[in-house]
Parts: structure tokens; C-alpha cells; sequence
């Protein structure tokens, strides 16, 4: 309690909320409460448990749990003076729920940690979001990729699904598998026809697919020769028109359905003559043109066996697998071909988002037309899988959960953002972790004038690298925290050109300091959004 004043009426600070309170109770100012919050028709009542002892905080513990009814375990102590050492508010339900998650477990650090983390944030108390949590704390995403990859590729009999899971974890197994990084960029032999018929190749193709599918043949070949080969396939694809395609994926569908229902009802007619001759073929050439006006190759189609073909490889543009595909080709394309780090950063963003399904239930209920995603691939998989397969993409999907739990915060006036991505995407060693805080817009949007933005990385050479920049009015100011004794010489080195950068945004920097690591834990655990609570009237 902060303050008194006439009438029976206090301030009071709840975590980091202040309000006026009507008192029923004695108090004194200054003292430290705990308080059980009882919801009646009109104003919420704040009843006293009992005066918080920073010197008694186990007999103040003791007496909150026989108060509520609660079991008196030395776990559960421990717990409560946590709780109670942190200020975490929380209410009997959540505290008995935790009791029973806590039974049979360690009750260790980390688990106590991850508990009070599910309360703070208000999580669900129960052992799926704490095996999440719990997965996502202790294992790397990258090597729970990696990991279920290799099982995949140690699999006897492939089904379907399994070949699409693998298709999606294949770009993130290049550390383990370089030569796969070569291969990730050769579309099969189904995909080479489709970018003909969307007209989206230019004559060299395929003359550099056959030195491309050399080239990734050869494990020991040179680094330089796949390189090239990689750029020689890439300048073959017309990128811009790609991305074109791909954004406009339900049209392209809808155009594939349409002719090949066309096309089918030509070549296999149910009535009618069965000769078919030149000027049928040319019929129905002119046909595809009009619903493709940039297919190219048309000239190889010279008999029936020819258009069965072209309809095999046109049924491929109904089904969404071939757009992830493409948006592979497009993806390793652009960063083959030197794509600047800010747009490499923010693809390698957007595709963890998207390919992971950390929007996935949102998706499923709200889009007649879905990407695939590894959520979802493997939630179907679990029903045709035993073993270690199985055990592998349960915990890739635990750590899925844990990223979309604590992938946005927010309270009326504050959003906070969370997200890791594979680092080899990026060139880094291990994982990217971004959290962003704020304030909100008006809009509701996160604020760049006014934020806080911390990146964990761990780099190839400077090892675990954490920046916690702040921004106030546009100014902004740096800390890197390091322990590489160099890192001042090369902060300063590439301050002018930080400076000029950011300049060019219109932001101002202020400072740029370094600290060590150890000095780092302090703004990682600042980083919490405060539970709102909300009233217009308090009784204690």
C-alpha cells in the first residue's frame, strides 16, 4: 500500500499497477499485502491473506497455502516462495493446477521456471503446454529439424507425406548436408515441364539443369562448378514471374482445372470420332496458349502421346505441394543470386513463419485454400508412425507449440513478439531468437518510434551474440553483449556505416556500447508484457 487518504481510501500498487481502494481492512502505509481478488455485482473485493515478511517469506508461504486449502509439500513451498519472490500474480486454481503438474516431476530450476512462465502469461496449466515448453527450452530447432530429416531419410517405404516432409526440412539440412544445398535448387523432373508451360524459363534451361543435375551427382565435385551451375539454372528462371505465379496460386489452380477438364473431354472422347490428327492437336494447342499465353515448348507437342504427357505434368499445377515447391526454387534462387541482407532477413522471417504453421489453426479456420505445413503434415503423420520417427516429430511438434505461445503478448497499451528461425538460413551457427517490445499505435500496431528489439544469435567466429537495441523518438541506442575481446575494435569500425544506415531510415544513433555476456541477463528477463487488470472500483 503506497498511500493513505480521507475516507477510508488508499493507493495500492498491484505488479505494476496503481489504483484507489476503498478500505474495509486495517493496513498501514507502506506495507506489503497479499491479497485474494473476489469478483462481486459491482466492484471487485481485494481480501487480505496475510502481511508479506521479507524476512519471513517461508512461515508467509505457509500460511497463504493453509489458508487456501492447499497441500503443504516442500516442492509447493519452494514454488510459492517463488511465485511470491517474483510478484507473479496468480489465483488458487492456478496454483492447485501447478501442484499437480509439479507431482512426479524434479522439481528442478527449469521446471519451476517454465511453471511460473505459464502463469505469468496466463497459459493453459497443463502438461501438453509445459512438455512444449519444456522441449522448446532444452532443444534446438534446427537440430529437431535435422533430426527428423534423417530419420526420414532412413525410412524404408516412403509414403507421400513422409516425401513432403522431407521435401520442406530439406533446405534446413545444408550444415549437415551441403551437397543438399546444391540439390534443394534443381527442380525435380516434374517441375522443369511446369515452368515451361507457365512460361517462366528461358532457352538456357535445360542445357543448365543437365549440368546442374551433374554437378549435385558428384558428391567430391568442385565447390565452384556447383556454383556456377546453381547461377547458370537460376539466370534460366524468370524470377519476377515466379513470384507472380506463386502469389496468384488459387487463380492458376482454377485455370489447370478448367483446361484440363477441356483438354481431357478432346483426347478421350466419350462419343464421336476416334481419329485424332494434326489439326486437333493444333486445336488444342491453341487452346493451352490461350489459357497459358506464355507457355512455351508447344512445338515438341506432335501426337496424342505427347498431350497425355502435357496433361500428367499440367495436373501437377492443381496441387498445392508443386507451389511449395516453386516457392523453394524461388527462395534458394534469390539467395544464390547475392539477395541483399535485409530482404534475405526478412524472407528467411516470413518462410519460418509460414512453412512451420505458426498460424496454422488460424489458417485452417479461416481459408477455403492452405499452404502446407510442417504442423499440419505432422499431426497427419502421428496416425501412420511408431518408433523413432514418431517420437522425433513429437517433440518437433511440442517445439512448434512453444513458439506459437510465445509468439505475441500484448495488453492494451504493449505488444511483445517472439521468434526463432533456423539459423542457417541467415549463415549462422545456431538459432536466430528475436523479441521485440513496444508500445502499441493507435491502430493497434506495434510502434517503431518507440520499442525495444533484442536479437540472440550465435555467429560462426564472435560465438553467442546478444543486441539489445532500444528506440525512443527514433533515436537509438545499442548494446552488444560479447565476450570476445576484439569486438570494441570492430564495433567501432562499423559504426560510420551503422550511422549512414539508419540514417537513411530516419533513426538516429545514439550510442553503441559492448558488455560482457554475463552482464545479459538482466534485459532478457526484463522482457514481459504485465498482465492488465481491469475494474473501475477496488474494495479491501
Amino acid at each position: 500500500m503506497l498511500k493513505l487518504f480521507p475516507g477510508n481510501k488508499a493507493q495500492i500498487q498491484i505488479g505494476q499497477h496503481k489504483m484507489i481502494a476503498q478500505l474495509q481492512a486495517s493496513l498501514h502505509a507502506g506495507g506489503n499485502y497479499y491479497f485474494q481478488v473476489v469478483e462481486n455485482d459491482q466492484v471487485l473485493e481485494l481480501k487480505v491473506l496475510g502481511e508479506r515478511s521479507s524476512t519471513q517469506v517461508g512461515k508467509t508461504a505457509l500460511q497463504l497455502l493453509e489458508q487456501l486449502g492447499l497441500k503443504q509439500t516442500k516442492t509447493n513451498m519452494v514454488f510459492l516462495q517463488e511465485l511470491m519472490r517474483d510478484q507473479i500474480p496468480f489465483d488458487k486454481s492456478q496454483l492447485s493446477q501447478a501442484f499437480q503438474l509439479l507431482v512426479g516431476k524434479k522439481g528442478n530450476q527449469q521446471e519451476l521456471s517454465i511453471i511460473k512462465e505459464m502463469i505469468r502469461n496466463r497459459w493453459p496449466i497443463s502438461n501438453a503446454v509445459f512438455q512444449a515448453l519444456v522441449t522448446k527450452d532444452s532443444h534446438s530447432l534446427s537440430k529437431q529439424l535435422l533430426e527428423v530429416f534423417q530419420q526420414l531419410l532412413g525410412q524404408v517405404n516412403h509414403s507421400q507425406l513422409k516425401q513432403q516432409i522431407a521435401l520442406l526440412l530439406q533446405p534446413f539440412s545444408d550444415q549437415a548436408y551441403p551437397n543438399m544445398q546444391i540439390k534443394s535448387m534443381v527442380p525435380n523432373r516434374q517441375v522443369i515441364p511446369l515452368l515451361h508451360i507457365l512460361g517462366l524459363t528461358q532457352p538456357t534451361i535445360d542445357k543448365t539443369n543437365g549440368i546442374m543435375s551433374n554437378a549435385s551427382a558428384t558428391t567430391n565435385g568442385s565447390g565452384s562448378a556447383q556454383q556456377q551451375a546453381v547461377t547458370g539454372l537460376w539466370t534460366g528462371i524468370k524470377g519476377n514471374r515466379l513470384s507472380e505465379v506463386i502469389a496468384n496460386k488459387a487463380d492458376y489452380i482454377a485455370r489447370t482445372e478448367s483446361l484440363v477438364s477441356v483438354l481431357q473431354d478432346k483426347i478421350y472422347p466419350v462419343t464421336g470420332k476416334q481419329h485424332f490428327g494434326t489439326s486437333d492437336i493444333q486445336q488444342i494447342k491453341q487452346l493451352i496458349k490461350d489459357t497459358f499465353p506464355n507457355v512455351s515448348h508447344l512445338s515438341s507437342l506432335h501426337t496424342k502421346s505427347d498431350l497425355q504427357r502435357f496433361i500428367v505434368n499440367l495436373k501437377l499445377l492443381q496441387r498445392n505441394e508443386t507451389y511449395t515447391q516453386l516457392e523453394q526454387l524461388l527462395l534458394n534462387g534469390k539467395n544464390q543470386t547475392n539477395l541483399g541482407s535485409k530482404d534475405h532477413f526478412l524472407s528467411a522471417i516470413r518462410q519460418t513463419i509460414q512453412w512451420l504453421g505458426l498460424t496454422y489453426e488460424h489458417t485452417v479456420a479461416n481459408e477455403k485454400v492452405q499452404q502446407p505445413t510442417l504442423k499440419g503434415m505432422l499431426i497427419n503423420m502421428f496416425t501412420q508412425n511408431e518408433g523413432i520417427l514418431h517420437e522425433r516429430a513429437k517433440q518437433l511438434l511440442h517445439h512448434i507449440n512453444a513458439l506459437q505461445l510465445q509468439s505475441v503478448q500484448e495488453s492494451d497499451n504493449f505488444i511483445q513478439a517472439y521468434l526463432q528461425v533456423p539459423g542457417n538460413k541467415m549463415g549462422l551457427k545456431g538459432d536466430a531468437e528475436l523479441l521485440f517490445e513496444g508500445k502499441k499505435t493507435t491502430n493497434g500496431e506495434f510502434d517503431p518510434d518507440h520499442c525495444r528489439i533484442l536479437f540472440d544469435l550465435e555467429l560462426m567466429y564472435l560465438k553467442r551474440t546478444v543486441i539489445d537495441m532500444h528506440i525512443q523518438n527514433r533515436t537509438v541506442a545499442i548494446t552488444v553483449f560479447n565476450n570476445n575481446k576484439r569486438i570494441k575494435e570492430l564495433l567501432g569500425s562499423l559504426k560510420p556505416s551503422l550511422q549512414n544506415g539508419l540514417d537513411s531510415l530516419d533513426y538516429q544513433l545514439s550510442t553503441i556500447i559492448h558488455k560482457p555476456l554475463q552482464a545479459e541477463k538482466e534485459p532478457k528477463e526484463k522482457l514481459s508484457v504485465t498482465t492488465t487488470y481491469q475494474g473501475v472500483d477496488y474494495k479491501i
